[in-house]
């Protein structure tokens, strides 16, 4: 077993024999085998893995984590074939994994109470969706060893989006395609906006005024009200440690 978050064991909860033809109906099947898949493992009764026809949107979806001088900077988008939906940056040391999850869980998030399109090329995000996820929340974002599941928050709020849109469907595509069919233009506009997204870092200006530090923020005033109170009263050093571990956020020192 490659996964190891999967046991495999006898189950009694249903008898397999159940679902054989019996010798004197043979004509007829009694059970129709995708639908009773599809019913128990999707994260919702109705979702898809073929577009929908007369969708409102189309959208894709990609995750992006690497490596830049020592630290791994990571981002996410959503995007159509020539527009970007949504595309921000991660925290620092953000997985590929959960950035591809965090991009899917956007997509039905911002279609809320639309039909809508999504694809994706991440095989970790689409399982989630129409196969793993419904079984973790059922065990408690439990492993059958009793584990908990890795990004078990994302993974959560993914299950809870795909219930958003009036209708969805989750498709997966390959990924770095060099075609130019929607599914493969929009797939590569994705990859690169997410990669763009990740290198984006918010500039926090270092100043000093009648000898104490101070912080001048170009935007995201939330964000500035939080790190005023958390680094208010310490050292430099501390400061610029705190300003790394965010990920998005540079330091700029302008003290004379």
């Amino acid at each position: 077993m490659e996964q190891d978050d999967t046991e495999i064991v006898t189950s009694a909860v249903i008898n397999p024999a159940s679902f054989l033809s019996n010798k004197q109906e043979m004509k007829t099947a009694v059970h129709d085998c995708i639908e009773t898949i599809e019913t128990v493992y999707a994260s919702r009764p109705d979702l898809k893995d073929e577009p929908l026809e007369e969708a409102d949107h189309t959208w894709y979806t990609d995750g992006s984590s690497f490596v830049k001088n020592g630290v791994r900077m990571a981002g996410y988008a959503v995007t159509t074939t020539d527009q970007v939906v949504e595309a921000k940056s991660l925290p620092k040391g953000t997985s590929a994994q959960r950035a591809e999850t965090v991009a899917l869980a956007r997509a039905p998030e911002l279609a809320k109470g639309l039909r809508v399109n999504i694809w994706t090329d991440s095989k970790y995000a689409f399982g989630v969706v129409h196969a793993h996820g419904a079984i973790w929340k059922e065990r408690g974002l439990l492993t059958a060893q009793g584990k908990g599941i890795k990004h078990a928050d994302i993974i959560l709020r993914l299950l809870e989006a795909v219930q958003l849109p009036s209708a969805v469907a989750i498709m997966h595509c390959k990924g770095h395609q060099k075609g130019n069919t929607d599914r493969e233009v929009g797939n590569k506009l994705a990859d690169y906006e997410a990669r763009q997204a990740a290198e984006q870092r918010e500039i926090v200006t270092l100043l000093k005024r009648n000898g104490v530090a101070l912080f001048k923020f170009c935007s995201q005033p939330t964000l500035q009200l939080s790190l005023r109170s958390t680094l208010r009263g310490s050292t430099i050093r501390e400061l610029r440690k705190h300003l790394l571990d965010h990920g998005n956020l540079s330091l700029r020192d302008q003290r004379p």
